[in-house]
C-alpha cells in the first residue's frame, strides 16, 4: 500500500485493524503458559551455612582468604562430591547435580550451599551432606578452619517454581507474538480503511464518503431519507453538478474493482437524488453477467437493455419509469456473448439515451475479471470508481492501473461503507430532536 506511515503509529494502526486476530494468538499462548507453570511441580530449597576462619596459629588477612575460598565452591559443586552425597542420601547424581548451588556473598568469608529438590527433606539432608564434606576437606586445609554456622533445615514452603514470573513472561510473550502477526498480516494484506489510503494509493480524490446505512441494502430510493446516506449522496451529486458546469458530463458510469463494494446502491441513489432536481434521468443496469438493479428496487420486465443490445426492441420499449419522479430505468438481464455484444451495439445506446434525457447513470461491471467496464467506460463522458471500506488495496491498485490505461475521464473515487468523524457526527447531529 502506497501509506507509509512507519513506526509506532503504523504499529497502532494495524492491531487497531486486526485486533481479533492478536487476540486469537495472544490468549491461547497466554493460557498455555498459565497451564504449564501450573503443571511444574514445587520445589523446596534448603540452605546451609559453613563459616571459614584462619586457624589460630597462622596469621592471613580477609583478601588471602578470599582467594582461597572459590576452591571449596567448586568442590562443593564437582561431579565426585555430588555423587558422594547422593550416594549417602539415596538420591540420583544427575538429579542433585541439578540441584546444587555454592557461592560466596560479597564481603564474607561464608560458603553458601543450596539444595533446591521437589521432597524438602531430601533437600534437607542433601545440603547437610555437601556441608559435612567440606568439613572433612577443610580438616586438611593448613590455612582455614571451617565451621557450619547455619546448619540446614527441612524447609516448610516451597521456594519455586516463580509461577508469576513466568505467567508475566508468557503474557509479554503472548502479546508481543499477537500485535506482530498482527502487524505482518496488515502489511502482507493491505486494506482500504480511510479517505486517505485511496488518495494515497490511487493518486484520485475522494469525491464521495458513504456511510454505512442498513436501509441501502433493502431500498437505496429510501435510504436517502437516511440523514447521513443522504447528505452523503447529495454531497456526491453537488460534486457532479460542478463538474457539470465546468465541461460536459451527460453520461456517467459508476463502477468498482470487484463485486460487493457497493457500485449499485450508490449507482440507484445516485441516479434518485439527481431526478429530485428536477432532471431527466435514465439509468442503465448495464452489468450483463450479474444484473443488480432489478432486485435492489424489486422490479421487474421482459424487456431489458439484453433486447436493445440485440436489435430486438428499440431503448424507448424497454424503459421503465423509476420510483422518482423524472427518473427512468433500463434493467439488465442475463446476456451470452457480453463482450463482443457490448462493443457493438452500447455505443449506439448511449446514442439514443443522450438525446432522449438530461443525465444517463450506467451501473457499470466491475473492472477486474473481465473487458465489459474497459468497454462501457470508453463511451461515457465520466466514471466514478467505488472502493468499499475494507477492501483490498492490491485489488484497488490493479483496477486504477487498468483505468490509467483507458481513454476514459476519471472523475474520483467514492468511499463506501466509510467510517469516520464526518459520517459519525452527521447522523448525531441530524438524529437530536429540537428542544
Amino acid at each position: 500500500m502506497a501509506q507509509q506511515l512507519g513506526g509506532l503509529p503504523e504499529l497502532v494502526d494495524a492491531l487497531r485493524r486486526r485486533w481479533l486476530l492478536a487476540l486469537l494468538i495472544a490468549v491461547p499462548m497466554f493460557a498455555g503458559a498459565v497451564v504449564y507453570a501450573q503443571s511444574l511441580p514445587d520445589t523446596y530449597q534448603a540452605e546451609a551455612v559453613v563459616a571459614f576462619t584462619p586457624k589460630a596459629d597462622v596469621n592471613i588477612g580477609g583478601d588471602t582468604i578470599r582467594i582461597v575460598l572459590p576452591k571449596y565452591v567448586a568442590a562443593v559443586t564437582s561431579a565426585r562430591t555430588v555423587r558422594r552425597v547422593a550416594s549417602d542420601t539415596g538420591l540420583s547424581a544427575h538429579t542433585l547435580g541439578g540441584a546444587v548451588d555454592a557461592s560466596i556473598p560479597a564481603d564474607t568469608t561464608n560458603l553458601v550451599i543450596r539444595v533446591e529438590l521437589e521432597d524438602p527433606t531430601d533437600a534437607a539432608r542433601a545440603a547437610t551432606g555437601l556441608a559435612a564434606e567440606v568439613l572433612v576437606n577443610a580438616s586438611t586445609d593448613q590455612l582455614l578452619t571451617a565451621d557450619v554456622v547455619s546448619p540446614a533445615t527441612v524447609p516448610r514452603n516451597p521456594s519455586g517454581p516463580r509461577r508469576k514470573l513466568i505467567d508475566a513472561v508468557g503474557l509479554l510473550l503472548a502479546v508481543l507474538f499477537g500485535v506482530l502477526a498482527a502487524f505482518l498480516v496488515e502489511r502482507g494484506s493491505p486494506r482500504i480503511r480511510r479517505a486517505e489510503d485511496v488518495v494515497k494509493l490511487t493518486g484520485l480524490p475522494v469525491v464521495g464518503r458513504i456511510p454505512r446505512a442498513r436501509s441501502a441494502r433493502t431500498d437505496p430510493i429510501d435510504s436517502l431519507n437516511d440523514p447521513a446516506m443522504g447528505t452523503a449522496i447529495r454531497n456526491l451529486r453537488l460534486f457532479l453538478d460542478a463538474e457539470l458546469r465546468s465541461q460536459p458530463l451527460q453520461t456517467l458510469a459508476i463502477t468498482s474493482p470487484t463485486s460487493g463494494d457497493g457500485k449499485t446502491t450508490i449507482a440507484i441513489s445516485l441516479a434518485a437524488a439527481i431526478a429530485r432536481l428536477d432532471a431527466k434521468v435514465l439509468l442503465v443496469d448495464a452489468d450483463l453477467r450479474r444484473p443488480r438493479v432489478a432486485s435492489a428496487l424489486h422490479m421487474q420486465s421482459e424487456r431489458t437493455l439484453g433486447d436493445v443490445l440485440h436489435h430486438r426492441r428499440p431503448l424507448s420499449q424497454c424503459v421503465q419509469p423509476g420510483p422518482v419522479p423524472g427518473l427512468s430505468i433500463v434493467l439488465g438481464s442475463v446476456t451470452d456473448d457480453v463482450g463482443d455484444l457490448l462493443a457493438r451495439s452500447f455505443a449506439e445506446v448511449m446514442t439514443q439515451a443522450r438525446a432522449d434525457y438530461d443525465v444517463v447513470v450506467v451501473d457499470c461491471p466491475p473492472l477486474l475479471g473481465n473487458e465489459d467496464a474497459t468497454t462501457i467506460t470508453s463511451l461515457v463522458n465520466g466514471c466514478l470508481m467505488v472502493v468499499s471500506n475494507g477492501a483490498s488495496a492490491n485489488v484497488v491498485h490493479q483496477a486504477t492501473v487498468l483505468l490509467e490505461a483507458l481513454p476514459v475521464r476519471v472523475l474520483g473515487v467514492v468511499l463506501n461503507r466509510a467510517r469516520d468523524m464526518v459520517s459519525g457526527y452527521s447522523a448525531t447531529y441530524y438524529s437530536r430532536r429540537p428542544q
